[in-house]
């Protein structure tokens, strides 16, 4: 069989379906355009109210913390201000209550109670002095006394004269604390030569009197100011 040959449209055909198709093809765009532009415009429109609405919530959340902060900082200011005081008060409180209990525990401590010791069965003292001495209160370290006057010029004479200047010197020591000889208990003698033991001894029986607080004497090289003699004592406050 022979095949049959597509029909050719006549010319006036061809030219309308041309336009027809143009037209459609037209109307097609146009729809789409002002679709896509109507689109646009929601989106526009949605995503400006959108970000109006972010930042009236955002501008709205900030002065809500703004307020509420400035609220909590009002509030814990007063409450602050009356913590310290609070504080201070009773700091000063226990300060005052520490000071006065130590005070107090140390009038009763300090209060003077002293005693020199003779034991029996320890060899007997070669000199005006105890075997030992006990004091319960506030004690006084001296530094060590030689004779000087109160120029800083050395007395004159021997050692007998310089242990006198010396002893008066640690009298004049424990007048300013309201004590006096018969407060103290320890002495060390220091001697230039252990030969004028006896002369210092004697001087030294002298200033104490009855009292006789322990004592040790040695012999050293040498003294300030080359003296011959150094007294240092410790004593029981009244």
């Amino acid at each position: 069989m022979t095949p049959t040959s597509s029909r050719q449209l006549p010319g006036g055909c061809r030219e309308a379906a041309g336009k027809t198709v143009t037209f459609h093809l037209s109307l097609v765009t146009s729809h789409l355009t002002s679709h896509f532009s109507l689109l646009t415009s929601h989106l526009t429109s949605h995503l400006s109210l959108l970000t109006s609405h972010f930042t009236r919530h955002l501008s709205l959340l900030t002065s809500h913390l703004t307020r509420h902060l400035s609220l909590l900082t009002s509030h814990l200011t007063p409450h602050s201000s009356l913590l310290t005081s609070h504080f201070t008060r009773h700091f000063s409180l226990l300060t005052l209550l520490v000071t006065s209990h130590f005070s107090l525990l140390t009038l009763f401590s300090c209060a003077p109670m002293q005693r020199t010791i003779i034991v029996p069965n320890a060899p007997a003292a070669i000199g005006p002095y105890s075997h030992a001495a006990v004091c319960d209160g506030t004690m006084l370290y001296t530094s060590g006394q030689i004779g000087l006057l109160a120029d800083g010029t050395m007395v004159a004479g021997g050692v007998a004269e310089q242990t006198q200047r010396a002893l008066e010197n640690v009298k004049n020591i424990l007048a300013s604390q309201g004590a006096s000889m018969s407060n103290v208990v320890k002495t060390t003698v220091f001697l230039k030569s252990m030969n004028d033991f006896q002369v210092m001894n004697a001087e030294y029986a002298t200033a104490f009197g009855d009292h006789k607080p322990a004592r040790s004497a040695v012999e050293v090289a040498r003294l300030p100011k080359d003296a011959l003699v150094e007294i240092e004592v410790i004593a029981c406050l009244p």
